[in-house]
């Protein structure tokens, strides 16, 4: 007598992977870390064409209270534009937040920098800079029960003229992410009476270590290493933290796989 069994068929082999990869699938959330403190606005203090949280009055310093700006390098375009700029296409999106004063940036010239946030299971930190002068800065990241990484010697190139890069510097991967040609804040700090020419955003994406399994980011430290005259720009801060909830095509997956059984079943 035949036997009609086929359990291991091929494409029932076959489906039961697709359900083993579903069921490991580890799935980022984006979070915005926007609790540090802002010394400077944007938009009339830097470049009217940068992403910004409102439009603020050039040269004011103040730029509109308590307004955000969800900005995506790889999708967000301006007027000026420059083509061909080397935008970071990796998804990863920056909450641009004002305070009550307009003020959406801080400036970091002197010692470490820290701001404290709780959130657990980060995988990856993304920060989006841009900087007065070429500079460079140390990096600290800390959680819970110990755990601790320190990037050093990362790459931060003045937002006027600094040029396009696509590297990695101390350990991070640094990416220019918005690149306009206009007139703006260099040489006189503030945008509309500086020199023309192209300037840059970037983002250093830091990828933390096997420590932090298990616990939460509990704090940020920032040290501008690159001396006098030159300062360090921080816009935006966002934290990847995985995530074992499937998303809608993970979930469709799922189905297929389901299917896939209840039919090897009844072919046996």
């Amino acid at each position: 007598m035949t036997s009609n069994r086929t359990g291991n068929s091929p494409s029932c082999a076959l489906l039961a992977l697709v359900f083993i990869a579903c069921g490991h699938a580890a799935l980022a959330d984006q979070i915005d870390l926007t609790g540090f403190t802002t010394s400077n606005d944007i938009y009339t203090n830097l470049n009217q064409q940068f992403p910004n949280t409102g439009p603020g009055t050039p040269g004011s310093t103040h730029g509109t209270p308590n307004a955000t700006f969800l900005y995506n390098p790889a999708t967000w375009t301006s007027a000026n534009f420059v083509a061909g700029s080397d935008s970071a296409t990796n998804g990863i999106e920056f909450l641009l937040s004002s305070d009550s004063t307009g003020r959406d940036f801080e400036e970091i010239s002197g010692p470490a920098f820290s701001f404290a946030t709780e959130v657990s299971g980060v995988t990856e930190v993304h920060l989006l800079t841009a900087a007065y002068q070429n500079t460079g800065y140390t990096a600290t990241f800390t959680g819970t029960g110990g755990a601790s990484e320190t990037f050093t010697n990362v790459s931060a190139p003045n937002f006027f003229a600094g040029g396009a890069l696509n590297t990695t510097s101390g350990g991070a991967l640094d990416q220019s992410v918005l690149e306009v040609d206009d007139e703006g804040a260099g040489g006189s700090g503030n945008s509309g009476d500086g020199f023309t020419g192209d300037y840059f955003l970037y983002e250093q994406s830091f990828t933390l270590n096997s420590s932090f399994n298990g616990q939460s980011l509990t704090d940020i430290s920032l040290t501008n290493t690159g001396g006098g005259g030159t300062s360090l720009l921080l816009l935006g801060v966002t934290a990847e933290t995985a995530s074992s909830t499937p998303e809608p095509s993970t979930l469709a997956l799922f189905g297929f796989a389901a299917a896939g059984f209840a039919l090897c079943r009844r072919r046996r």
